[in-house]
């Protein structure tokens, strides 16, 4: 057995071009492992999950469809959570022409599995009611976002903050924001995008879509990896960013991770400061 590991650990060594040491002080081993700097960012509460104009208006007349109850759900934790202009914009984006398209599917694929009369009336009305939804939403004026209260949420407004602190002067810095949900990835890179921070290249890294959710955004391996490279590059120094390390990529090395989520993420190697933004840590 011990003849195996030994033959095991040479392997490993040249594998990975290293060598294997161990050590009976771990005062040792600390000395040589840099933690990062870690931060705890408190925010104001945020405010209760509520309907915008436009989910009120929505909601008003297609509440009771089955084909919108996530995205209601959504819709309302996203104005709590990110602000109403995010809650608004997840509207423009799951009923986009090209999602609404995928809905009338979804929803017309139920009639292979209900072809009873009473069930196809019923289908046929709500291929309508999300044609009359997206139509709504596409002559719905979103206003441009702004950094206050009015738009965005104290939690957003938080990191807004940050990352306009770190990217308002040339920098050679890379930050990634770790968030727990594909839309609010999503969302929150369309709202910076907008905002538009001077040296800010933000780009988005999700998991490769394997459900029905909000947005449907189809996000391939390929696409993981030409944006992985470019931030490797520095033609993307921002990733705002799901757990896609559960999927076996390897998340770049960066000098700043901020967790807008829960604290489950990896912390990539070599960083300098840990940001936490979560409600465990809100201020009354």
């Amino acid at each position: 057995m011990c003849r195996l590991n030994q033959r095991s650990d040479r392997d490993l060594e040249k594998l990975l071009d290293s060598q294997i040491a161990t050590t009976s002080d771990l005062a040792l081993l600390q000395g040589t492992i840099s933690r990062p700097e870690e931060v705890v960012a408190a925010y104001p509460k945020i405010k209760p999950k509520f309907k915008t104009d436009l989910c009120q208006k929505l909601h008003k007349a297609y509440g009771e469809l089955d084909c919108f109850s996530k995205l209601f759900s959504f819709a309302e934790l996203a104005a709590s959570e990110l602000g109403p202009w995010c809650a608004d914009i997840v509207w423009k984006f799951a009923l986009s022409e090209t999602q609404t398209r995928k809905l009338q599917r979804r929803t017309e694929r139920k009639l292979e599995a209900q072809p009873d009369i009473e069930s196809i009336e019923r289908i046929e009305k709500e291929i309508l009611y999300l044609q009359e939804a997206a139509d709504i939403v596409l002559m719905y004026k979103i206003p441009p976002p702004s950094a206050d209260a009015n738009h965005l949420s104290t939690k957003t407004l938080l990191l807004h903050a940050y990352l306009k602190e770190i990217y308002s002067v040339k920098t050679k810095d890379k930050c990634i924001v770790f968030v727990s949900r594909r839309y609010t990835a999503t969302v929150l890179v369309e709202l910076f995008n907008r905002l538009k921070i001077e040296h800010m290249q933000i780009g988005i890294l999700i998991g490769s879509f394997t459900g029905a959710g909000v947005t449907d955004t189809n996000f391939s391996f390929r696409d993981q990896m030409v944006t992985l490279s470019k931030f490797r590059q520095g033609k993307l120094n921002c990733l705002i960013a799901t757990s896609v390390a559960e999927e076996g990529l390897d998340i770049p090395d960066c000098s700043l991770v901020i967790r807008f989520a829960i604290r489950i993420f990896p912390i990539p190697f070599g960083i300098r400061v840990l940001i936490e933004i979560d409600s465990t840590y809100t201020t009354p």
